[in-house]
């Protein structure tokens, strides 16, 4: 069954095992214990919640990183952010509020607690998701208009055609499933009268470009078709 993916980045060992134990039944949990583990993390995954130390080590912040990562284009716009700290200074909570934190965790945090306020995002998250696919390297917002891709260990936006975006949605939300020339004429150009088979033969292959190392994921079936396969 799928889990909901959390990334936690605090420097401390203890933090790490507490939050494991705690929450390993409910989410997959990613470490980072530094801003460039996290950056590496959140390039290479979609996290529904990101939890981050307020104070890491060598004077890193973790509202920097906060900011970091909602202002980057790729983000998932539902990833809830927490930060923890143990410092009890309303100024800084204050500030977190103003970057838009969903929670404010304070050290040390009973396990119980913890868990509940984790269950109760994801429930948030659950009831209130746009419709998306998240199939690795993957990740599309149909709705939003919004296809992301993990190319070289960078996420970034893919800039797609309507049709090609249609062609895409279509083929990665149906793995390994085949459809025919006649199919994706049906259901992507809407039989088009001014539109032939080959019209959807180079938007494949614009889309191939377009998705670097993965365009071999769009496999041609002999005298068929196409299908998306990421195995």
């Amino acid at each position: 069954m799928f889990k909901s993916r959390l990334l936690l980045i605090d420097d401390s060992d203890d933090i790490h095992v507490i939050v494991q134990k705690t929450l390993s039944d409910l989410c997959e949990i990613t470490s980072a214990f530094n801003f460039s583990e996290a950056r590496k993390a959140f390039e290479e995954k979609s996290f529904e919640i990101i939890i981050i130390d307020l104070i890491l080590g060598h004077g890193q912040n973790g509202m920097d990183l906060l900011q970091e990562f909602k202002q980057n284009p790729g983000i998932n716009k539902q990833t809830r952010f927490f930060i923890m700290t143990s410092k009890d200074s309303a100024v800084d909570e204050t500030q977190g509020h103003n970057y838009g934190v969903d929670e404010y965790l304070k050290k040390p945090m009973d396990r119980e607690v913890l868990k509940a306020i984790v269950r109760k995002n994801l429930k948030v998250l659950k009831d209130t998701a746009p419709e998306q696919i998240d199939l690795p390297p993957f990740f599309i917002l149909p709705d939003n208009h919004q296809a992301f891709m993990t190319s070289e260990g960078k996420k970034e936006e893919l800039q797609l055609t309507v049709k090609e975006f249609k062609l895409l949605v279509k083929l990665v939300s149906n793995p390994d499933k085949t459809f025919s020339r006649e199919d994706l004429f049906a259901q992507v150009w809407d039989n088009d009268s001014n539109s032939t088979f080959r019209t959807i033969d180079m938007h494949v292959s614009s889309l191939r470009k377009k998705l670097k190392e993965h365009g071999g994921m769009i496999k041609t079936v002999h005298q068929i078709g196409y299908k998306f396969s990421n195995s």
